[in-house]
This record gives C-alpha cells, structure tokens and sequence, in this order.
C-alpha cells in the first residue's frame, strides 16, 4: 500500500511538468493529399522566436510538443510550393488540422550557404569546412574546436559534458571504444559533416521505447572519402639527439565494408598507447561492468609524471601496430575485428622531494630518480553483432597480452636498484541478446573474464633489513606475487510496456573465483633465503552473488523516470591456506537507483540521479602476511573482509542552442563513502608501513561542474570556459593517531579557437588548478599546505603566401606554494609549413630556449612532493607529409 501511495506521488509529481501536445494532419486544400516534411513551429508573441519545431511524416501527420509558458501560442506551419499558414490557439493539448493553398512562384537565382551549425530533429550538424584551418590535418583537430565539444588527454570525447556512448563513421561502429584511432587518421578534409546524435539509443529494437540520454558521434564523409582506398604516410627526422617520427596509414570506407590499418614509430615523446586506448561510454541496457581491468600490487618508486605534454619530458622509443576491419554480412549483421601491437620504451629522470606529513612531526625523503619502463602489447577483438528493429545480438571476444619491464634506479646515498616483471593476460567473452517474445523484450546477457596477473619486485640491495634480516644489510630482496580471477556475470531481463509505463524484471548470478598468493626471498653472499610464513599469503577467494532488480519506467515524450529496486544476496568464502582458516560471510544488500530526465521546452535538459551501492572490496586486502609494495612501502593486512557503502546524489542541467551555437552544462554531486576498515600509517627511517584496522569510516564528496561555449560566426571565434570545484573530508591512521583531512580542488580552464583573418590564426589554452589540504589532529596543530599552478599554452599560425605558414607554439607554467616552492617555466616552438599539391613540408625548432629541467609541485592526503624533471633539449626536426 505504502509503495502504492509513493508511485502515485510521484506519477502526480512528473506528470505536473507535462507539456502539451498539439497534433493533427497537413494536407493541401484542394485534393487532401498529405503534406510529406512540412515545417510546423511554435512561436512567442512577437512571431520572432521559435520554441519548438517538428516536420510532418510520409502521410502528413504531425506531433508537436510545445510549452505551457503562455496562455496561447502561435502555431505556424509552412513548406514550398504553398502558402504559409499561421494560427493562434490555446496552449493546452489539442488536435489541429492545417490545409494550405498551394502557390506558383518565380524563385530567384540564389546561391546555398551552409549554416556552420543546424539542428533537425535530435541531430546537430557540424559543417566541417566552417571549423577547419589551413593548419588542420586529421578530424580530430577539427572536433576539438567544435562549441560544446570537448575532447579530454586521452583523447574521451564529451558533448555538453556527457561522454559519447558510439563514435560512428557514415553510420557503422568499425571501432567500439578505440575511437581515438578515426580522429588521429581520418584527414579533416573527406569529412562532410560531424554530427552530434542526441538522445541516442544504438539498440534499434529499443528506439521507440525508452529514451536514452546519452549522445553519439557521427562522422559523415564527402562522396570523395567513399568508395576508395585512402593513404597517407609521414617521414619525420630530427638531431640533438637523433629523433624520427614516422607513419603510415591506409583507410577504406564503404556502404559495407570499413577499414583503418596503421604503423607509427617515434621517439619524440608521443604515447602511441592513448590511440588504441578504451575509452569509457556509458553503459547500455542489458551490459555487465567489465572486470578485465589489472590490478596492479607492486610498483616501482618513480617520479610523479609533470602537468606538461610527455613531448616535453619524455625519452622514449615506440612502435604502434594496428588493424581494424568492419563488413557487412547479407542478414544486415556485421563482423568486425581489431588488432594490434604495441612495444612501447619510456624513459625519465629527475629529482624528487616527498614530504610527509604527520600529527607530530613531518618527514622529507629525497631522491635522484632514472626509471624506465618497456612495454610489449598484443590485443585484439572479434564481434559479431546483429542490431535491426526486430533482433539485437552482438558477441565481443577479447583477448589481451601485457608483458610490463620496469627499471629504477636511486643513485642517493648509494645505488638503489628496482627492478619489476609484470605480464598480464586476459580473455573475456561478452554476449548480448534482445529478442521480443509475446509483446515483452527479452534480454540476455553473459560476461565471462579469465584473467592472470604475475609480478616479481627485485631491490637491490635489500630492503626493511631490521624486519627482513634482524637489521643486518643484505644484498637483495624479491617479492613475488600472483592474482587470477575467473568472472562469470550472467542476467535475463523481461521488459514490458504498456502506454507509458514499463516494467523490467532482471534476475541473475555474479559468480568469480580468485587466487591471490605472495610471497619473498632474499639473497645474502648469492644465496637465496625463503622467508617465514609472516611474509606469504595464500588465499582462495570464492564470491556468488544473485539478485533480483524489479525497474518502473514512467515515460512520457522525452520526460522519463526510472526507479530501479535490485535485491542482492552476497555469499563470500575465503580460504587463508598458510593459516588454515576459513571465512564466510553472507550480506543481503538493496542498493536502489532513482533517475529523472526532464527537458524543458528545445533547449533546457535537468536530470537528477540517486545511486546506492554496497561491495564487497578485494579480499586480497585481508591477506596478513607482509607485502612488500615497493622499496620503501610495507604492508600486512589482518582485519574482517573490507566492505563499502556508496551513496551519490546528481543534479544536472544543460542548455543548447544550436541555431545561437551556444552550449552550457552544469553539474553538483555530493557522495558519501563508507568503509568498516581503515589503514594506519607508521614511519620508520624512511619505510612506511601501513596496517589495516577494523574501525568504521566514512569520506564525503562534493563536486561542482559547469561549462559554457559559444561560437561567434561571422567572427569564426570559439570561446569555451569551465569551472570545477571539489571538496573531501575524511578520517586517516598515522602513526597511531587519528587525523581528519579535509581537501579542496579548484580549476578553472578558458580556451579560445579563432580562425576569423585571412593571414592569421590563434588557439589558446589556459587553466587555473587551486589545491588546498589540512590534517588535523586532536593533539596538535593543523597542518596546512596549498598551491597554486597556472598554466598556458597558445598556438599562433601565420598564413604567407603559396601556402606557406609559419607558426609558434608556447608553454608558459608557474607554480605558487605556501612552502615557498615558486616556480615558472616558458617553452617555446617555431616552425615552417610548406604545402606543395598533396605534399607538406615542416621544419621546426623544439624547446627554442632549452630548458633543461621543469619543477613541479604535487599534494595528495599527508603527502607533499617537489620534483624537477629532466626536459628534453633543443632540437631541429624536418617532417614530410604526404597523401597516396
């Protein structure tokens, strides 16, 4: 009864923001014949401003939701070849037929200008030759400039502050989440239109039932990048010292079959890995949470990586290999595939100063640092999907090999060696149906992942000798350690509809098996020594969840409400083998989720989301024998099986105005993070050791996001500005004591995009990041640290004649702290473009004032660090572009 009453208020209470809807026909007045994609718009008072639009269909029908602002409003409809029809009405929901009189008219010679932005329906067009400049090459430059489109480091692309769930190219999805491979290799200038989809739902079966909220992309390619096989490649070399960058890649687009296969080398500080990254999307109906993510337990000691391009810092040497391949089978279903190999060698010196901050005193740690890192990446995927208006299968197989070297060396107060082997191996299998079976969708899915994790730290010489070797030194110490997991995720749903309200009813199993085993050795005179039983660890961990989730979707127009009730029941055995115990534990967990979309009127969209989760954390965290995590970080874990309770509560807001190409979002969230364990830090000479203790805790979170963009047409200027701001409080062990540490985070970014001179054009990128942090105790006083960093880059192109263009690249950082670590550094480039026919020819400078070192400042909890990193140095470097 009470959940009956609860449903009513809130039917009442969404229903209460309805719009009206005004329908009818559209048929000419002389023969009724329907009127096929008639323009019907609602207009304010004046007849200046539209509110709303829609078309008619193939058989004159029309639907339009409109406000309820006014008492009445003006509908007009009007289409060529008859005459405009305006009518005055009342706002409330209504059937309205229109019948226009058809006109003969002498149309003048005009020439079509293509708007830069236009919206029909959910969709916003991009004209690409608007954005594009002389000194573009590839979309992704192009898409990085488009107002209300933002594209993050590591190349996730965002539309009004919602990451994209589908990147498209000409309507097929060749890349899933590797989209980053289309905006580095697509040439800017085959591309027609870049077109937002708002309100994208990819599974067709599902289009006309439920709204979804997240947006796609869409690259829409000129007839000349169709139908032909496209090559471009790039010589780059370069001295002080030797350098190259070189690529080569061929493109292939047509109806059903797509293509991109690449090879790139360089050694100028270019990650090859962020192309063939994942990147995050929003997750559709139906999908488990993939669980191949590696969990990395040792690490080496390194230096914090600085807030500047790794073009700068880095020394590397890497080859990228990839081929993906999409076709289209005769049943409409498609295959697709994507491989590739990475073998990735990085290099970075520098100093490093770590100040750690306690209730009773502070601690500093310095360091003379040279790490290097040798990655060798083989992945690839096989799918088949299905996705048509009665059916939606698809079948991803993966597989992923990862096999990591990492080297460190600390030359302070004597050599310190680090030496780390990481291989990595999964493969998953993720299965997905959606079948309608007697006026209910079906779903099936089943998410299986078999994964291995092996790591071996070697220190030399020994660490922690007064806990490994009763305080004598000794010459090395090995730590040894391996994870596998075995996840099974499988769910069958049934949704029903009916009018506007649908009900899905999930049911399904969580099953994974984990093995988690460590242990260390150390050599004294060339004489490999096991340790005692304190320091291995051998557990087995099985975990069976099912649960039942019963959603209520009330959905009227583009207005949806979704409040999902799942039920879970958590069975949890772990096996500790060197011990001999066994421990069980069983949770029944509700973990409700409560989502509103609410647009208002075209252009206004508010959510509001409320989610609760309860985990069980990574049993490995209750292993209690030592764990050595790196030369100078111990661990022994000896609590209940660590839990969390998660609660977070969203409010968004977004605005677009296509026709004013003028975009805005914001955002708050405020999430609270239990957990019935804690960790305690205690020092000793330079090694912290950290204990886990059975102590309840909790972290809360308040999070500020907003963004503004605006494109100026005539003038071809982008103007885009965003302001984030966070604040935490949380309570931490150290030493002993109990601290409350409270954290604030600020930034603010302003970048600029301007195209609108012949001979000129600038792009400018500034941002403000504010940090503050305080550790209080009971006992002493607080401890306060802040900083302050601005930094801006700025890219100014000069166009001369014969395609000429001259260009200069900056990079100016300066660093303010309460601890008297100031610092500025400036970088600057300049370069020469020289386009002949399909060829380009770039000479440039790099780092023209040769800075050698860059200081930066970093905070995080009780931890201060100070490092200077090595700069690359000055250098020429010659490229040739050229397309095949």
């Amino acid at each position: 009864m009470r959940f009956g009453i609860f449903y009513a208020i809130l039917f009442s209470w969404f229903s209460s923001f309805s719009q009206c809807i005004i329908s009818g026909s559209i048929s000419d007045s002389l023969q009724h014949l329907p009127i096929v994609d008639a323009m019907v718009v609602e207009l304010d008072k004046d007849h200046t401003t539209i509110l709303s639009f829609c078309n008619s269909d193939e058989n004159g029908k029309f639907r339009l939701y409109c406000s309820r602002k006014y008492d009445s409003l003006y509908i007009r409809v009007s289409t060529l070849g008859f005459q405009a029809q305006t009518k005055l009405i009342s706002s409330y929901t209504q059937k309205n037929d229109f019948f226009l009189t058809a006109v003969f008219t002498q149309l003048p010679t005009v020439t079509i200008q293509r708007k830069p932005i236009s919206q029909k329906g959910d969709t916003i067009n991009y004209i690409v030759s608007t954005f594009s400049g002389k000194q573009d090459r590839s979309i992704g430059d192009i898409i990085s400039k488009l107002p209300g489109i933002e594209i993050g480091p590591t190349g996730a692309i965002k539309y009004n502050g919602k990451p994209i769930s589908t990147y498209y190219i000409n309507g097929l999805n060749l890349l899933e989440g590797r989209y980053a491979i289309a905006n580095q290799n697509i040439p800017f200038d085959i591309v027609d239109r870049v077109q937002v989809l708002e309100n994208h739902q990819p599974i067709k079966l599902l289009d006309s039932l439920l709204t979804n909220t997240s947006p796609a992309l869409n690259i829409d390619l000129k007839s000349r990048g169709k139908n032909k096989f496209i090559g471009q490649g790039e010589i780059g070399i370069g001295s002080s010292p030797f350098i190259s960058d070189d690529k080569i890649s061929g493109l292939l687009f047509t109806k059903k079959i797509q293509s991109i296969t690449a090879y790139k080398y360089n050694n100028t500080g270019t990650k090859l890995i962020n192309e063939i990254a994942e990147q995050a999307t929003i997750m559709q109906i139906g999908q488990n949470k993939d669980m191949s993510d590696k969990e990395d337990i040792l690490s080496v000691s390194s230096l914090p990586k600085p807030l500047l391009p790794t073009t700068r810092y880095l020394f590397n040497n890497n080859h990228l290999f990839y081929l993906t391949g999409l076709k289209e089978l005769q049943n409409k279903a498609l295959i697709k595939f994507n491989a590739s190999y990475l073998n990735d060698f990085d290099e970075s010196s520098g100093y490093n100063r770590s100040i750690f901050f306690f209730p009773i005193n502070s601690v500093a740690i310095t360091e003379t640092q040279k790490n290097s890192l040798n990655t060798n990446k083989i992945s690839g995927n096989f799918i088949y999907e299905l996705n048509t208006k009665g059916v939606y299968v698809k079948n991803l197989l993966k597989a992923e090999s990862t096999i990591a070297n990492e080297i460190g060396l600390i030359t302070d107060s004597g050599n310190l060696y680090q030496k780390l082997e990481n291989p990595f191996y999964f493969v998953q299998n993720n299965f997905t149906a959606l079948f309608p079976i007697q006026k209910k969708i079906m779903t099936v899915t089943s998410l299986t992942t078999l994964s291995s994790n092996r790591e071996q730290l070697d220190i030399t010489p020994g660490s922690f000798p007064e806990l490994f070797n009763n305080s004598f030194n000794y010459s090395r110490l090995t730590q040894h350690t391996f994870l596998g997991k075995l996840h099974s995720q499988n769910n069958i749903s049934f949704l029903i509809g009916k009018g506007t309200t649908f009900l899905q009813l999930t049911g399904g199993t969580d099953f994974m098996f984990r093995n988690f085993r460590s242990f260390a050795d150390k050599s004294i005179s060339q004489v490999d020594h096991m340790l005692n039983d304190s320091f291995k660890n051998d557990l087995n961990g099985h975990s069976f969840r099912s649960y039942l989730d019963v959603t209520t979707i009330l959905k009227k127009g583009k207005k949806q409400l979704t409040i999902s009730f799942p039920l879970e029941i958590n069975d949890i055995n772990t096996t500790n083998k060197i011990l001999n115990v066994v421990t069980k534990e069983q949770k029944m967990f509700f973990n409700p989720t409560v989502n509103m979309t609410l647009p208002v009127g075209t252009s206004f969209l508010t959510e509001l989301t409320y989610t609760r989760k309860n985990n069980f954390d990574d049993f490995s965290q209750s292993a209690n024998g030592f764990i050595l995590h790196n030369y100078r970080s111990i661990s022994q874990n000896d609590t209940i099986l660590p839990r969390s309770l998660i609660n977070n509560f969203l409010f968004a807001f977004s605005y677009r105005n296509s026709l004013k190409a003028l975009f805005s979002n914001f955002s708050i969230s405020y999430s609270t993070i239990w957990k019935n364990i804690i960790y305690d830090q205690l020092y000793n000479n330079v090694y912290i050791i950290s204990k886990s203790i059975a102590y309840p805790n909790s972290r809360n979170n308040i999070r500020i996001n907003t963004n503004v963009s605006k494109y100026f047409v005539k003038s071809r200027l982008n103007i885009s500005l965003s302001f984030n701001y966070g604040i935490s409080k949380s309570f931490q062990f150290q030493t002993n004591k109990l601290v409350d540490i409270s954290s604030q985070d600020l930034s603010a970014k302003f970048k600029v995009n301007f195209d609108g001179l012949s001979f000129l054009s600038m792009e400018s990128n500034s941002d403000i990041q504010y940090f503050k942090n305080k550790i209080i105790s009971i006992t002493n006083r607080a401890n306060i640290f802040s900083n302050l960093q601005f930094f801006q880059n700025m890219k100014i192109y000069f166009f001369l004649r014969k395609e000429r263009i001259l260009y200069f690249n900056s990079y100016l950082n300066k660093v303010w702290d309460n601890t008297s670590n100031n610092s500025h550094s400036f970088f600057g480039d300049l370069g020469i473009k020289q386009k002949i026919k399909r060829i380009e020819i770039e000479l440039s400078i790099k780092n023209i004032s040769d800075i050698s070192t860059y200081k930066s400042v970093y905070f995080s909890n009780n931890l201060e660090q100070v490092s200077q990193t090595q700069i690359r140095p000055r250098s020429f470097f010659l490229s040739l572009y050229f397309k095949f």
